[in-house]
């Protein structure tokens, strides 16, 4: 009798499998899900919660299909696109300095350069220090208490 652990081994062999876009899709999907139960505790029309609803099944089946999809090459062609967008975007780029931001707080600072307003991370040492922009060469000085 095979265990549990080699007969999904088994069942998912050739299959596509998790990848980003199937993750991004699984996250959407939860987001949609809460956003709906606020929406529903504010008692938002009907029509409104069920638009919501059809695009959490929708989210969730298409990430379902391409879970165990046996075209792996359309589904990696398609999951590269996405990640060529997500390097391309400006929204998944805020996303990460946000997290960034979060995660280094006690080590790093983050400040924008004067001239190209690029976000600069910086060690965390007190004092009067002098920074020189790795975009523009533009120097400035920075207080860091």
């Amino acid at each position: 009798m095979r265990s549990l652990k080699e007969r999904m081994y088994s069942f998912l062999y050739g299959r596509n499998g998790p990848d980003e876009l199937y993750k991004f899709c699984l996250y959407s999907c939860f987001a949609l899900l809460i956003l709906n139960f606020i929406l529903g505790l504010f008692r938002v029309p009907a029509v409104v919660t069920r638009i919501i609803s059809i695009a959490e099944l929708a989210l969730l089946g298409y990430s379902i299909f391409r879970l165990l999809s046996k075209n792996v090459y359309k589904r990696r062609a398609e999951n590269e696109a996405f990640l060529k967008i997500k390097r391309n975007s400006a929204v998944f780029g805020w996303f990460k300095l946000c997290i960034n931001r979060f995660k280094y707080r006690k080590t790093h600072i983050y400040t924008k350069c004067p001239q190209c307003r690029r976000m600069l991370r910086l060690p965390r040492v007190s004092g009067n220090h002098g920074v020189r922009c790795p975009g523009c060469g533009n120097n400035f000085d920075i207080t860091i208490r």
